[in-house]
């Protein structure tokens, strides 16, 4: 009897080592949540945005601002257009079009067009960004990129991460959590469709967070909204609403991306301002080394208005020709009439 009570604990005790095992291996690792974010975050290589922010009364940086942004994005390119919707704001409408290396920003309160390189960009704070990377970082910049943000290299402490098992609301997500010299991280995830439905950073001096809410519409790993908050020594100085209205994934017009599609007036200088030179004037359809009297459409226009002329010309002496032939045939006829009556 003691023997089969022996063997009887044996095996439990063994469905149990199973048991744990497998408790163990369904819990993924912190690498394997962050690359499978990367992974569908980076699935759509080219895309359409309309989002709106909404910038909280006591916002450092921007208080009680609201802007409508539309951001189109395809691989090396990305235009990003701010419309202020407040009256009597002190910022400026204003499109940024990156090509690669090529920084285009236009301010419609600025007579100009500003043409730099990302890292120039980057350092006066240019306000662009691929709307992907809210989910990873509270306040990208034009260089940021998912690569970047979600760097799961053992130099980031991402290999060392606790992953729990939680809820956000009502979803079940996994709490990724990992420190290293910069601070400590937080990434709540869901899995399979690995969208981040929270994220916190922590600093010395800086503590930020991000919650996000999805709903049925296609939007695929886009949020409806996001909020996100930041504190800075104990002061609230990043409060803001995020709330998409529009995201299609296909690949944007081509002229979407071109000097053309900014709307810019005539003979609006281009000034490389890190050669601190004007490179050309606009006429409406390309850059001139000189500033035109009229727009290209303009001189389209008259050219167009010529030849409508030149033809209705050629059209009239055409007919004036027959009119004045029959003209000559009638008189030879009535000559001849007269001549034998």
């Amino acid at each position: 009897m003691q023997r089969y009570l022996y063997y009887f604990f044996v095996l439990m005790f063994s469905f149990a080592v199973i048991a744990n095992i497998d408790i163990v291996q369904a819990v993924p690792s912190a690498k394997v949540l962050l690359k499978g974010v990367e992974k569908e975050y980076s699935k759509h290589k080219a895309y359409h945005a309309t989002f709106t922010i909404v910038y909280a009364e006591d916002e450092t940086l921007f208080r009680n601002k609201t802007t409508e942004c539309v951001v189109d994005v395809s691989p090396g390119k990305m235009r990003f257009e701010q419309r202020i919707s407040n009256k009597n704001s002190e910022f400026s409408n204003e499109i940024i079009l990156i090509d690669e290396d090529n920084v285009y920003l236009y301010r419609s309160s600025y007579h100009g067009v500003q043409l730099m390189d990302i890292e120039m960009a980057t350092k006066r704070g240019t306000f662009a960004f691929d709307p992907r990377l809210l989910l990873t970082c509270s306040a990208p910049a034009i260089n940021s990129t998912l690569q970047e943000q979600l760097n799961y290299s053992p130099d980031y402490g991402y290999d060392d991460g606790v992953v729990t098992k939680e809820t956000v609301n009502g979803v079940d997500v996994w709490h990724v959590c990992f420190t290293n010299e910069f601070g400590q991280g937080h990434l709540w995830i869901e899995e399979p469709t690995f969208r981040v439905h929270k994220l916190r950073s922590e600093t010395k001096n800086v503590i930020s967070e991000l919650s996000a809410k999805y709903d049925s519409l296609p939007f695929d790993i886009f949020p409806t909204q996001i909020h996100i908050e930041s504190i800075t020594q104990g002061k609230r100085t990043i409060c803001r609403d995020f709330k998409f209205t529009n995201v299609t994934f296909n690949e944007p017009k081509t002229d979407r991306f071109s000097l053309k599609s900014m709307g810019l007036p005539i003979n609006i200088p281009i000034t490389d301002i890190r050669m601190l030179r004007i490179i050309g004037y606009w006429d409406g359809e390309k850059l001139q080394d000189d500033p035109v009297r009229i727009s290209a459409q303009e001189q389209q226009e008259i050219e167009k208005q010529l030849q409508e002329r030149q033809q209705h010309n050629k059209t009239v002496r055409y007919v004036v020709g027959i009119i004045s032939g029959l003209l000559i045939v009638l008189g030879v006829i009535m000559m001849i009439r007269n001549r034998f009556k």
